[in-house]
């Protein structure tokens, strides 16, 4: 069984052929990524969908509006949900750096395995957990990176990829992923509705009719909603918007008048102020920050 030490020598020899940063990379092998940092970071805004993340060395905290995970090496978190956060990497060295592997979760997969699975005592279930990786986690995370090079790549990966989805679902990790995967639950609703909005950040947010397409009364919805997150659907989506402006700013090249339009503000003047009070800049001075 491979150990922590050996899937940490065999990360940091792919983050450097691949010249991998904090931002995930990909490898060869279908959802996986890996992520590296030689120094403490600046507090990052990031979506974060359904993700496996296992730290092999170095230190991380992470804050949702459901919470905060502080997390180091030998860690593994579990997110479950479609959610904001504001990410920090808080001990990293050219000597000892910030090194980690992300695997994107296969909902699909997810809810074909769970019904072998007992369901365990989910009473309070949390979209984000993290716990001291087992051995047989990170053995088959350890076995599925080591797919990347391989001629058998596309046979293997489909088998390794469903083994690790089975040990998630049966961890103390999978508390949420168990819910999840069982179409009657309210996290599935609220879930649907989540990747509903995150698919469409710009579409104007009505909640009568997300509370509809999840089968439950506004009020309801509204409080589930709060209680499974941490937020409202308006700051949800909210932050979903200013985050996909960011990325238009950055990325694609957009004007702010431009991006503001896209994520569906009225008035480029209302988008500057929501996008200073989260990330603390005015757009063009972040723009001028990045180097975009």
């Amino acid at each position: 069984m491979r150990t922590l030490e050996n899937l940490s020598r065999a990360t940091e020899a792919l983050a450097l052929r691949k010249h991998a940063g904090l931002r995930p990379t990909p490898t060869g092998v279908p959802g996986l990524s890996a992520m590296r940092s030689t120094a403490p970071s600046l507090l990052d805004h990031d979506l974060f969908g359904p993700v496996f993340c296992l730290v092999l060395s170095g230190a991380k905290t992470t804050r949702f509006d459901a919470g905060e995970v502080a997390f180091h090496a030998g860690q593994a978190v579990c997110i479950s949900l479609d959610l904001p956060a504001v990410s920090q990497v808080v001990r990293a060295s050219p000597a000892e750096p910030y090194l980690a592997l992300g695997l994107q979760l296969d909902m699909a997969e997810l809810r074909e395995l769970a019904p072998q699975v007992p369901a365990g005592d989910d009473a309070t279930p949390q979209p984000l957990a993290s716990a001291e990786a087992t051995p047989e986690l990170v053995d088959a995370m350890a076995r599925l990176l080591s797919l990347e090079d391989r001629a058998d790549l596309a046979l293997m990966a489909p088998l390794y990829l469903r083994e690790l989805h089975l040990l998630l679902l049966q961890s103390p990790l999978g508390a949420m992923l168990r819910r999840l995967a069982r179409p009657e639950t309210e996290e599935t609703q609220i879930a649907r509705a989540l990747s509903q909005l995150r698919r469409a950040p710009g579409a104007h947010l009505r909640i009568d009719d997300l509370a509809r397409a999840s089968g439950m009364s506004p009020s309801l919805f509204h409080r589930r909603f709060r209680e499974i997150t941490g937020t409202t659907p308006l700051q949800f989506h909210k932050r979903l918007r200013l985050l996909e402006a960011r990325r238009l700013l950055q990325q694609e090249g957009h004007g702010v008048t431009q991006a503001a339009f896209e994520v569906g503000y009225e008035s480029p003047s209302h988008f500057s102020r929501d996008y200073r009070r989260l990330f603390g800049l005015s757009p063009r001075q972040d723009l001028s920050t990045t180097g975009a």
